[in-house]
């Protein structure tokens, strides 16, 4: 895929612009160009994917592929792909953010997700053991790290047309 599209949150959460900033590094350091024509803000909900869809299909250069900031859009985009003659992982791959949100949908939706309890354990840990420093050493670092997240495979997230290798 050269073409790939993101879809972020329309309001004005932190999280869709971080993730749309770790989309356009992750294009960057890939050297991979950055159009921020493919930086699509919805609305976070099933209409959102649907209007997702409608823009991504009224494109002149459409994007082969799609990242979803939140599983709830999958829905809606699915919808619209369907009711266009469309099939998602052949003709538009997507991977979405948290699998519950697109359990039944047909193909199986590829998505990612973070280990949230594991997180919230790091979190703790990483805040007990920051208070005592900063309490007698206010000049102790900030704890900072990156939580992986896991990549739940699925049928959505096909070769682009005419691709030959991923």
């Amino acid at each position: 895929h050269r073409r790939i599209a993101v879809a972020t949150t329309a309001d004005e959460i932190n999280y869709g612009y971080i993730f749309a900033d770790a989309y356009r590094s992750a294009l960057t350091w890939h050297g991979m160009p950055v159009d921020p024509d493919l930086v699509l803000p919805v609305e976070n909900s099933e209409a959102g994917g649907y209007a997702l869809g409608q823009r991504i299909l009224a494109m002149a250069d459409r994007p082969t592929a799609v990242v979803l900031v939140n599983g709830v859009m999958a829905t809606g985009l699915y919808r619209l792909l369907v009711e266009r003659g469309l099939e998602p992982g052949r003709d538009l791959s997507i991977i979405s953010f948290l699998e519950e949100r697109g359990l039944l949908l047909s193909p199986k939706v590829t998505c990612f997700r973070s280990d949230v309890p594991g997180l919230g354990a790091r979190l703790g840990e990483a805040l007990l053991a920051a208070m005592p420093a900063h309490a007698a050493h206010p000049e102790a670092p900030v704890i900072q790290e990156l939580w992986p997240l896991q990549l739940v495979p699925g049928e959505s997230d096909g070769k682009s047309v005419g691709e030959t290798e991923p």
